[in-house]
Parts: structure tokens; sequence; C-alpha cells
């Protein structure tokens, strides 16, 4: 839900970046977010910053709050109800260390109130361990840049190493 409240607060901002032929997608893993951005624009730096700054001062109202937790639950429903979503939802949870099936998100979403979500913002923006991957016609300086800039605006604590995301390959 935290992820849902910020890209609606994004919305302006995704529109501008859509015009300017930049996209970006913030999806949750089981480690944690996923942030992709894309595009050919010397821009892309500044939506970057953009979003780390939305994602830093994350904000929701009563009414956001309202609007993106009916959205969801409508989101849930339909998933549930088509039946190679939700096979594939249960399987994921039953494969992976930490997946919620459809099932049981759309069967806690009524629960959550306004100060759950804002609790859950501030405990998660506390410990945070980053991994970047930044690639294309960006220079090392510039990476490295924008990698400062995030650990300077999120500001957070250090994970604890039990915490670290671990790679499962073999």
């Amino acid at each position: 839900m935290f992820l849902k409240v910020l890209e609606y607060n994004l919305k302006e901002i995704s529109y501008a970046a859509d015009v300017a032929q930049l996209s970006y997608s913030m999806n949750v893993h089981e480690s944690g977010i996923v942030l992709k951005l894309d595009g050919f624009n010397h821009k892309l730096p500044l939506l970057f910053q953009t979003i780390v700054q939305h994602f830093v001062n994350f904000e929701v109202t009563e009414q956001i709050f309202e609007v993106v937790k009916k959205q969801l639950s409508r989101v849930y429903r339909n998933c549930i109800i088509k039946p190679n979503k939700l096979v594939r939802s249960v399987r994921l949870s039953i494969l992976q260390l930490v997946k919620w099936s459809i099932v049981e998100k759309e069967g806690a979403i009524d629960s959550i109130t306004l100060d759950d979500l804002k609790n859950f913002a501030i405990s998660f923006k506390a410990q945070l361990y980053f991994e970047s991957l930044i690639q294309g016609n960006v220079t090392a300086a510039e990476a490295v840049s924008l990698q400062d800039h995030l650990y300077k605006m999120v500001d957070p604590s250090p994970l604890l190493p039990c915490f670290h995301p671990e790679v499962n390959a073999k």
C-alpha cells in the first residue's frame, strides 16, 4: 500500500516524465522495493531525485488513503476471480520466502488504517539497505553522485547484516 500511495503522489511527475520520454517503475520484491528508470534524456537524474524526494517526504491524506485502499481492494478481488492470476499468486507465495498471496492481501486490506500506513512508512524508512545498478550513457562520477544523493536524502540507519538480502543462486 505504501508503494501505491507513493505512485499516486507521483502521478503528475509520471505524466511529465512520459512526455519527456522517460519512464519508471516501482515494484515490491521479496527483498524490498525495486525502482527502475528508463529513457535517453539528461533529465533522468532529475526524475530519480524527484522520486527519492517523494519517498523521503512521504505524505498521505485520509482521502488519498481511502482512494488507494478501495483501488487495491478492487484489484485484489478481480485477481481472485481470475484462476490464472490466483494460481500464480498462491504458487509464488509457496515458493518465495516473503510473498503474500492475493487472498491474504485481500483479507488484510480492510483492517489497514491510515495510522498503520504512516507508522509503516516511518519504520520502513528508518533502516534500509541499498543496492544500485546504474548503466547506460552515464559516467562513473554521475552514477556515484546519484548514489550519494540517495544516501544523503534518505539518511537511513544501517540495516543489520542479518536482514541483508541473500543471493540464493547456485
